[in-house]
């Protein structure tokens, strides 16, 4: 099974769940300004250029996620690698 795969699994299963934790502990409440600007943003914005913001908030955030996957992906292999060599010491140490 491929990293990405078990991390989808891990995402599916947790993602929700954690999302709701970290958003609790946003003592800056940086989450909630940026949802303000946003509206304050295309609600300022001329219609000609509410396109060109939709698709500059739209990248951020794909951009974003796509950092976010990638660093978690390189968190849970070296987990997964952690756990292989711990294993493999505790199996060395009964043999």
């Amino acid at each position: 099974m491929e990293i990405s795969s078990i991390l989808y699994i891990i995402e599916d299963a947790y993602f929700d769940r954690w999302l709701n934790k970290i958003a609790k502990t946003d003592e800056g409440n940086h989450h909630k300004t940026m949802l303000e600007c946003e509206k304050l943003l295309k609600e300022k914005v001329a219609d000609k250029n509410k396109e060109i913001l939709n698709k500059y908030i739209c990248s951020a955030d794909c951009y974003y996620e796509i950092r976010l996957f990638e660093m978690c992906e390189k968190v849970l292999h070296e987990g997964i690698k952690i756990g292989m060599d711990i294993q493999k010491i505790i199996s060395e140490q009964i043999n």
